[in-house]
Order: C-alpha cells, then structure tokens, then sequence
C-alpha cells in the first residue's frame, strides 16, 4: 500500500515538473533564427552509365551465372535546387 503512495508521488512530481519546465520553456524561448525564406525550384537528377556497352547495349557481353562486374555511372543534378546526397549500391545479385 505504501508502494502505490509513493509511486503516486513520484508520479505527480514529474507531472508538475514538466508542466514547470514546458511553461518556462514557452516564456523564455527568443527568436534566433531570423525569418525563414523558402525558394521555388526543381531538383532534376539525370543519371548517364559511363561503362563501356556493346552494340547490344550489354556492359561485358555474355553473362554467366556467378559472374560480376564494375559499372560507373556519372550521377548530377540538372534542376535548380543544390542537393547533398550519398548512396551506396553494393548489394550482391542472387
């Protein structure tokens, strides 16, 4: 019984603290910032293989089961809008 008294407490403690601290939070806040500006633009990505094909298009010709090779791709941003991007693809074919 005495367990559930102090859970009780404890619990009405933190609720009070947080109401506390939300309400200091709110009064003290400042404007750092500065105004937000957002700009229209278009983000266009265009992606060229740059590994050598054949006329068929293939990167080695025939392929085999088991077999691997190296593609390079040149991969930019043609739109207005700068983008930061990272990618990793090296996720084995089964």
């Amino acid at each position: 019984m005495l367990g559930k008294y102090i859970s009780a407490v404890l619990w009405l403690i933190l609720a009070a603290s947080m109401v506390v601290g939300g309400t200091y939070a709110w009064f003290t806040d400042a404007d750092l910032a500065g105004e937000a500006v957002f700009k229209a633009g278009t983000v266009e990505i265009q992606a060229c293989l740059k590994t050598e094909t054949d006329d068929n298009g293939r990167v080695d010709g025939n392929w085999n089961p088991g077999d691997c090779t190296q593609v390079k791709y040149e991969i930019k941003n043609i739109g207005s809008k700068k983008v930061r991007g990272q990618g990793q693809a090296d996720r084995p074919m089964v």
